[in-house]
């Protein structure tokens, strides 16, 4: 505050004129303060410059004949006078918000700084004071305290591009609001879909502000704009700037550096004009703003990009783990750098024994691989799929194939490479299998072939037979060997018609059937035979069961095949022949599937006998074609019964207990329901 009424006046030393004139004179007459040249004996005022005049309302030749006691408004500062008359002889001093009375009366709080200076013929000192309206001196801490705030504000827009994460759109808003001392403000962001811009954050923006423009109305706004009132609202926001009750406002667009991102609106209240410097003020801040909402979007691409990779990161290890071959992930120098659990499974390593090691010492084979590899990660040359034989751990050697594939970094140079190999030991199996189904296939045709044509001419021997038969007495002893040898041209024929269902059976007519009165019809008609054999018969039909998807004249083979097989393990003493129709279950027992009401995919038929059971060595051979423990047997009926299962994308299996009896169990599809 000492500084606060420093004059030039301060250099002209101890000696100014005893009569006020010449350089004093020149020099009080321009400066902005008034000078008062004050006597202290009698308090006389010896000068006034026009200042003075103006303040007090005197004229100067009045105040050369006032005392400071008239002019000081001694009763409202009682020890203004005293302050003042103490200052002499000592440094200068200022002294706030005295008390004047200027010649209407009215008190006027002034600022005096008061100085001592010698008499110019060395006399008595005399007193300089240099008075100021008070008003000017708040004003100017006004200013600057305005000033001191926008430039807070302007520090914090600065530091918040340092920190894009830490700082809203509001909190950016409010420090705009605050460097340009405005009443309010809106920011506003260009959007894609639909085009245009959208009100993003607000501070004390009237509620008639749009919410957002379209990209016709927007397109006139982003550039600097101004109005106050007294001008015509000729764009949607001077419009709404005057129905919110603002007197004026500012808007400056926002810039990414090649096109208008948006734009930032501040307004003043009625009564209110925008200061001077608002546009100044207003583009810089927009400027930090959109220096900040670029950082933001940096930073949060950036956070997007870290967060995709590390997402990404993950999704590569898991697949790299959960991958069934092998993989090595070497570096450019052909060094291990990372192996799968696969890889370690097949080649009987842990990780850790691998990992540093050249390739060429873990992946051994007794055909080297060692070049084609390093062809991978010299040349950048993949190195397509190889069979080769590789070596375990414990010395073991499987058929594997083996692929290489060079990885390579930005700048195109080889950075490593992959190299993939899996185990092909159940491939080769099943390329093997596939060579035998296939010669199986041309055998099956062959039979088929070679049936046929013997078919033919033994139908032209029955058919003599039966002539010589005819002309034969029926005592001669020859009609017993041609029957004989016409029974055994039936059993051939029979043979060759059951080949013939192997190798080619009909075409199948697939229909939803009814499992019950299926099985229960061919049950009726077997049952006189069953009566005369002593075999009871025990149905089981579970109710709610769907139908069944079968060709019902193949399936009547395969049930007629398993229940003679039934009734002739059962043999003369008779027995149980039980048959049992239901839904398969998934998991629990028949029990548990009735009293559920479950109804699966699959309809289940038990065929069932109280017979002796099937013998061990028996079991392994029963579906085998041509195996047979009858002596009138061609051993193909269960072969024939299991090849017409597979057609209807069943099963058909067996389970025998010594003494107790057999099940065979057919499994085939049901038909959806439709509810």
């Amino acid at each position: 505050m000492t500084q606060l009424l420093a004059s030039p006046l301060t250099r002209l030393g101890a000696r100014p004129p005893a009569n006020p004139g010449g350089h004093f004179r020149g020099l009080a007459e321009q400066l902005d303060d008034a000078v008062l040249l004050v006597a202290p004996g009698t308090g006389l005022c010896q000068y006034a410059n026009l200042k003075a005049a103006e303040l007090t309302g005197y004229s100067r030749d009045e105040l050369t004949h006032r005392s400071l006691a008239e002019l000081v408004a001694v009763t409202d500062a009682p020890g203004a006078l005293e302050q003042i008359y103490s200052a002499l002889g000592g440094p200068a001093r200022t002294l706030l918000n005295v008390p004047l009375r200027t010649r209407s009366g009215r008190i006027v709080a002034i600022d005096l700084r008061i100085s001592t200076i010698a008499g110019g013929d060395g006399s008595r000192p005399e007193m300089l004071l240099f008075v100021r309206d008070a008003a000017r001196r708040a004003a100017a801490e006004q200013i600057e305290a305005r000033r001191a705030l926008s430039v807070a504000a302007v520090d914090r827009l600065a530091a918040s591009i340092l920190n894009p994460e830490a700082v809203t759109l509001d909190r950016a808003l409010v420090d705009y609001v605050s460097l340009l001392d405005a009443d309010g403000a809106g920011l506003y962001l260009v959007t894609i879909d639909p085009p245009g811009i959208e009100l993003r954050a607000d501070v004390n923006l009237p509620s008639v502000f749009p919410k957002r423009l379209g990209a016709g109305d927007a397109q006139g706004c982003l550039t600097p704009l101004a109005w106050h009132t007294g001008q015509r609202p000729d764009t949607p926001f001077a419009r709404a700037a005057r129905a919110g009750g603002w007197s004026a406002f500012v808007a400056h667009p926002l810039s990414d550096g090649d096109a208008s991102s948006g734009m930032v609106v501040a307004g003043f209240r009625s009564g209110r004009k925008a200061p001077d410097v608002a546009p100044m003020l207003g583009g810089v801040a927009a400027r930090l703003v959109s220096a900040l909402l670029l950082e933001q979007a940096r930073s949060h691409l950036h956070r997007g990009t870290v967060g995709s990779a590390a997402a990404l990161t993950q999704q590569l290890n898991t697949i790299f783990e959960a991958m069934s071959d092998g993989v090595f992930m070497l570096d450019a120098d052909g060094v291990v750098a990372r192996i799968n659990a696969a890889g370690q499974e097949l080649l009987g390593y842990r990780a850790e024994e691998v990992i540093g090691s050249r390739v060429e010492e873990v992946l051994v084979s007794p055909h080297s691989l060692d070049g084609a590899l390093r062809a991978v990660l010299t040349d950048a040359q993949p190195l397509g799929e190889r069979e080769a034989q590789l070596l375990r751990r414990d010395g073991h050697e499987f058929p594997a194939r083996v692929q290489g594939l060079p990885l390579v970094d930005a700048q195109g140079r080889v950075s490593g490479a992959a190299v993939l190999f899996a185990d092909v030991t159940h491939l080769k199996t099943l390329e093997a299998q596939g060579h035998h189904l296939e010669q199986q296939a041309y055998l099956g045709e062959m039979s088929a072939i070679f049936a046929h044509e013997i078919r033919n001419p033994l139908n032209t021997m029955a058919t003599g037979l039966e002539l010589i038969a005819s002309r034969i007495p029926a005592e001669d002893s020859l009609q017993d060997t041609v029957n004989k040898i016409l029974a055994e041209i039936s059993r051939i024929d029979r043979l060759l018609r059951d080949i013939l269902m192997v190798a080619k059976p009909a075409e199948v007519k697939i229909e939803p059937t009814d499992a019950h009165k299926f099985a229960d019809r061919i049950l009726t008609r077997f049952s006189p035979r069953l009566v005369r054999r002593n075999i009871e018969i025990a149905r089981h039909y579970i109710p709610g069961t769907p139908p069944a998807l079968m060709d019902s004249r193949m399936m009547e083979q395969v049930m007629v095949n398993l229940i003679e097989n039934a009734v002739q393990a059962m043999g003369d003493t008779g027995g149980s022949l039980s048959v049992t129709v239901g839904p398969a279950a998934r998991g629990g027992g028949r029990e548990e599937r009735q009293v559920a009401g479950d109804i699966q995919d699959y309809i289940q038929i038990d065929v069932g006998d109280t017979g002796p059971g099937i013998p061990a060595e028996v079991q392994k051979r029963i579906f085998d074609p041509f195996f047979t423990t009858k002596s009138d047997g061609t051993g193909l009926g269960l072969s024939i019964a299991k090849r017409i299962i597979h057609v209807h994308r069943g099963t058909l299996t067996m389970q025998t207990w010594s003494n107790v009896g057999t099940v065979f169990t057919i499994l085939i599809p049901a038909a959806r329901q439709i509810t």
